[in-house]
């Protein structure tokens, strides 16, 4: 695989993928593999639909669970859980569900140490239209696999869009258009913040530690104390904030090509790693980061946009359109060596392993 051109801060460098990073799941094109650290495929676990849903890992089995979808022309539609084995490569139903359910944005595996096994936690959508109103209600869901139970929990209004889940803390961050919530595991609603900025809401990581403290992304990022409900700027842009372990950085985005360090000691941040010469800039593409177990290694996709050419408009004649053209990149960042790797697809979801 051919190495791709970076521009990386000072002092880092751009290497070939290496094997010793730990495994990672990824999805691309709706397709979920188990991969190396230098992407080498261990197991092709196959289609998984184009509805978007994070990967649930139990590290003890080495199970993931991801809900699948699939439309097939003349054949039965269906939506359910599968489980796929990272030892064995085996892939199985655990429940099927209703075509007009489906789980999205917030899915994770809770383990119980002290009965053993564990629980499904995320949040259900169920499409409940009539022929007057398109209606989407929204629940979290608890789900034994032992027993293919779901207990559903009602959620509090405007409460739709999870950014941010700690189990520790049994809290999770939604945003809504009303503001942003801090919500229990029942569904219920402890604290609440409005911003000016309508961008407020763009991801949040909850402060390592058992402080109560939240940073949002979205128009820069902020530090919302939600016991005291006090908030301070800590930048002026920046988007999908990550907290370190051991909460001296913050790993975040300013666009969908960049990915930015925010150290919390010094209070200054610094860019890691970007795509030159991207000057259509945008956020929609981005992803948020995700560090490792160990804490050393950062993963991040990153997309382009670039000008390609102009074309007549296919919506008025009389005009014509520019057209762009999209570049995609999945980032591993070792911060321990300062060293990048690169491999040149799109990807919407991923997992360390």
């Amino acid at each position: 695989m051919s190495v791709v051109d970076l521009e990386l801060a000072s002092g880092w460098k751009q290497v070939a993928p290496r094997s010793d990073g730990p495994e990672l799941l990824l999805e691309m094109d709706g397709q979920l593999s188990h991969v190396r650290g230098n992407f080498e495929v261990l197991k092709d676990f196959g289609k998984v639909g184009l509805v978007a849903c994070p990967l649930a890992y139990d590290a003890q089995r080495r199970e993931v669970y991801r809900y699948v979808c699939e439309y097939r022309s003349g054949q039965r539609d269906f939506s359910q859980i599968r489980i796929f084995n990272l030892d064995t490569g085996d892939r199985r139903k655990l429940i099927d569900l209703p075509v007009n359910q489906w789980l999205l944005w917030l899915f994770e595996w809770i383990s119980l140490e002290s009965a053993g096994g564990g629980r499904l936690f995320g949040l259900l959508a169920s499409d409940v239209s009539s022929e007057d109103a398109l209606v989407l209600r929204h629940q979290l869901c608890v789900l034994d696999p032992e027993t293919d139970a779901i207990l559903r929990r009602p959620l509090c209004r405007d409460a739709y869009y999870p950014i941010a889940f700690s189990l520790a803390r049994r809290r999770i961050v939604f945003a809504g258009a009303e503001g942003v919530y801090v919500v229990g595991m029942k569904g219920e609603r402890h604290a609440t913040v409005q911003f000016d900025d309508f961008a407020a809401g763009r991801g949040a990581s909850f402060a390592p530690g058992g402080r109560t403290e939240v940073v949002i992304g979205g128009g820069g990022l902020r530090l919302w104390n939600y016991a005291t409900n006090q908030v301070s700027r800590l930048t002026q842009q920046g988007q999908f904030p990550t907290w370190s372990a051991d909460g001296e950085h913050i790993w975040y985005s300013e666009s969908s090509s960049d990915l930015f360090v925010y150290a919390t000691n010094t209070l200054e941040a610094e860019w890691i790693v970007r795509i030159p010469n991207n000057r259509n800039r945008e956020v929609s593409m981005a992803r948020p980061p995700q560090l490792s177990r160990c804490g050393r290694y950062v993963g991040v996709p990153l997309s382009s946009k670039r000008l390609k050419g102009v074309s007549r408009s296919l919506l008025d004649a009389g005009k014509r359109e520019r057209v762009y053209e999209e570049s995609h990149l999945f980032c591993v960042v070792d911060v321990e060596r300062k060293e990048v790797w690169v491999r040149p697809d799109r990807v919407e979801q991923f997992r360390w392993v």
